[in-house]
């Protein structure tokens, strides 16, 4: 199933990859990513983001061109290759192959990833090494060896240099160490160690991170708290679709609970009547698991709306970080349903609903045509005309 996923997936991503004209934001990152190493870094730092995109698109275009298609296919492939990470993600956190496979499905449909897989910038690069940090992050308390501890610095140091939104991972991962003191204490002098590591490798971008925060162009079109802006947020995140945000709310609600059949037999004669003798038993599920993911969904919506009047930052494509948590708790939330036959026909209704709200996503112009535009100057210019470029954000 995981490789029908991941071929569905691709498919998703690669299709109409150069439907939309790249936009500014893509354009930045084409132009930095065309200049040299050092002068990239520096470029970054006029931004508001780390540099670590920047550097890895330097070499993308350095072997593939500056192509619509080209420029984009590394977004792309970062995004492909979360579907098998949350797979696994998933499955280490409950013990089911079954909870992977069900988000890995739930995240190769997602019009929210789909649409950040297909643009150059940091955001899929962002919510793949989010994940991969969760999962080491889940090695190491669980074996405490020092390998696991290394591989959880990388890709935790790889992340915070490439979003600021990353930071908000590690928060979330000292916060659960902190709550499950008493069964993490034997692993604390490597955990110790690896937020040391943390800390030292990124000393030296602290000083450029502060200078980020005084650029005020890059903060301006953040979206202000308010439950409009949640409601709006995990709409995106069940794809543009109320109905499936209920679906996807209940599911999460499931995920609190584990109901088992203890009893009864389902007979297709008398359905009503073979309902009866059903007996059903209703316990919690595992709780750290589903403290990880709440935090991991809630605490960078939290801390980003409760600075707002300090640092407003929050857009909804920056809270994509909290995406892994919300469908990972959702596929935990189908697989409680304890009954197989219904379980796949929730399963196969979710799918079939987000397919559907990708139709208008790929056949809708959603970004600024500086293609077209570019073209038409192109096509009608003659020498001596005068060109009038008159843009808001270049006042």
């Amino acid at each position: 199933m995981l490789g029908l996923t991941i071929l569905a997936g691709a498919f998703l991503r690669w299709y109409r990859l150069d439907f939309q004209s790249v936009w500014l934001d893509e354009a930045y990152s084409i132009r930095v990513a065309l200049l040299s190493l050092p002068d990239a870094t520096k470029a970054a730092q006029l931004d508001v983001h780390p540099p670590l995109s920047y550097i890895l698109l330097h070499f993308w275009v350095g072997l593939f061109g500056t192509t619509e298609i080209a420029v984009r296919s590394l977004s792309v492939l970062m995004g492909l290759l979360t579907i098998p990470a949350i797979y696994a993600l998933g499955r280490a956190l409950y013990d089911s192959s079954e909870v992977g496979a069900l988000a890995s499905l739930l995240l190769a449909v997602s019009y929210f990833h789909i649409r950040y897989s297909q643009e150059t910038r940091a955001y899929s690069l962002m919510v793949l090494l989010a994940i991969l940090s969760m999962f080491w992050y889940l090695q190491l308390l669980a074996k405490g060896r020092a390998k696991y501890g290394f591989l959880y610095s990388v890709t935790t140091v790889l992340l915070t240099y490439t979003h600021y939104y990353g930071l908000f991972v590690p928060l979330v991962q000292n916060l659960v160490f902190a709550l499950y003191w008493k069964r993490n204490k034997p692993r604390l002098k490597l955990w110790l160690a690896t937020q040391l590591i943390l800390g030292l490798v990124y000393l030296p971008w602290v000083t450029s991170t502060f200078q980020q925060t005084s650029l005020k162009h890059g903060i301006s079109h953040y979206v202000p708290a308010s439950f409009g802006t949640l409601v709006s947020l995990f709409t995106e995140f069940s794809n543009r679709r109320m109905s499936l945000l209920w679906g996807f709310g209940i599911l999460v609600l499931i995920e609190l609970f584990s109901i088992t059949k203890t009893g009864g037999s389902f007979n297709w004669k008398e359905p009503l009547q073979s309902l009866e003798t059903f007996s059903w038993r209703l316990s919690l599920s595992r709780l750290q698991p589903t403290i990880l993911l709440g935090l991991w969904l809630v605490v960078p919506i939290v801390v980003s709306f409760a600075l707002e009047g300090i640092l407003p930052t929050f857009t909804y494509k920056n809270a994509i970080v909290s995406l892994p948590g919300f469908l990972i708790l959702a596929a935990r939330g189908l697989k409680n349903i304890d009954l197989p036959a219904i379980r796949w026909v929730v399963v196969i209704g979710l799918v079939v609903l987000a397919l559907r709200s990708l139709g208008p996503y790929y056949r809708t112009v959603a970004t600024e045509q500086w293609r077209d535009a570019t073209m038409f100057v192109e096509r009608n210019y003659k020498p001596g005309d005068l060109i009038l470029f008159d843009v808001g954000y270049t006042r």
